[in-house]
């Protein structure tokens, strides 16, 4: 659901969560577009992570109320502005469920950590699948990655019995089209991040195909963490369905690991992996200096990138680069 709103609040900050429900970080999402946007424009500076989270629940009280279906939503909210619904959400009564998130608000002005995890624990106990804080307590309460897959999972679990079997069926292909599907959709991130870290490959890949089948759109850019994984684990015979749904990609993330996949699968002389080789160079020419080493990475990543950047270049490599290391030669064979 989009939804056009008159808007005035604070900037959003670089390291707060992109307000498109994506799970990445501002600086890694939709800071470059909106930076565009509002040069060509003077729109107004997005909104705080805090004060969205708000409106998109504002705005669920509200169809929930009203009964509104999901194509009557823009009609409904097109134009008003967000002090205008917040008003009206206020007005109507609140379940526990309600009562839970506007906890889960508080957590992100909590004066200390020990403060939103007493949050988090309290919206719980109104009510007990309340997904976000079962993330939040896994983010901020776990000693551990497993402990905080134990937090992760029951997270996944809630958000599964909070839209129940039968919507997940009924809206698989548009999911992220319907806000109550976001938690749960950060969930099933969280749980596939630390399925792989603990070396549970074939959980994480399984569970990226599943977030892709049920948002094919991929608002949270699994595609090309599946691609690594795939490459990584060696699955070469999974990949070619997944360059078939997404053959239009642009950007040099899925350029350069399609080079890998034909290097792997046809060796560096084959004509299709020098073709897709020059089609990789002509996405970033910057990528190759960092993988052979030529060129030092920073310590930091870059905020943001555009497309063909340097920034772009030391993205790709220090978030993506371990398929590259984990094929003997392939740096030397395509790029010395």
């Amino acid at each position: 659901m989009k939804l056009i709103v008159n808007n005035d609040q604070k900037k959003l900050g670089r390291n707060d969560f992109c307000l498109c429900g994506s799970g990445l970080k501002y600086k890694k999402c939709c800071m470059s577009t909106d930076k565009k946007k509002a040069t060509k424009t003077n729109n107004p500076p997005p909104m705080s992570r805090l004060e969205m989270s708000k409106m998109m629940d504002h705005v669920q009280r509200i169809a929930e109320q009203k009964g509104l279906l999901p194509e009557a939503l823009n009609d409904y909210f097109m134009g008003r502005h967000v002090d205008d619904i917040a008003e009206e959400s206020q007005g109507l009564a609140e379940t526990p469920q309600q009562k839970a998130q506007d906890l889960m608000h508080q957590t992100y002005e909590a004066s200390s950590l020990k403060k939103a995890i007493s949050l988090a624990r309290k919206a719980l106990k109104l009510d007990p699948l309340c997904v976000d804080a079962h993330l939040m307590l896994g983010e901020l309460d776990a000693e551990n990655p497993i402990e905080a897959l134990s937090y992760f999972e029951k997270a996944k679990s809630s958000g599964e019995k909070k839209l129940g079997e039968t919507f997940l069926k009924e809206h698989k292909g548009h999911f992220w089209g319907l806000i109550e599907t976001r938690p749960y959709m950060r969930a099933l991130h969280q749980v596939m991040d630390l399925y792989w870290q603990l070396k549970r490959q074939s959980e994480a890949i399984a569970l990226a195909w599943k977030m892709l089948e049920l948002n094919p759109n991929d608002n949270q850019g699994i595609r090309y963490i599946l691609f690594d994984y795939l490459l990584t684990d060696n699955q070469l015979t999974k990949i070619p369905k997944l360059l078939k749904e997404y053959k239009n990609d642009p950007f040099a993330h899925w350029q350069y690991n399609k080079l890998l996949f034909f290097y792997k699968k046809y060796g560096a002389e084959d004509s299709k992996t020098q073709r897709q080789l020059k089609a990789a160079l002509k996405s970033n020419k910057h990528i190759p200096k960092y993988l052979t080493e030529e060129a030092p990475l920073p310590d930091d990543e870059p905020d943001t990138f555009a497309i063909g950047s340097e920034e772009e270049a030391i993205t790709y490599v220090l978030d993506s680069s371990m398929p590259w290391f984990c094929t003997e030669s392939a740096i030397s064979d395509l790029f010395s």
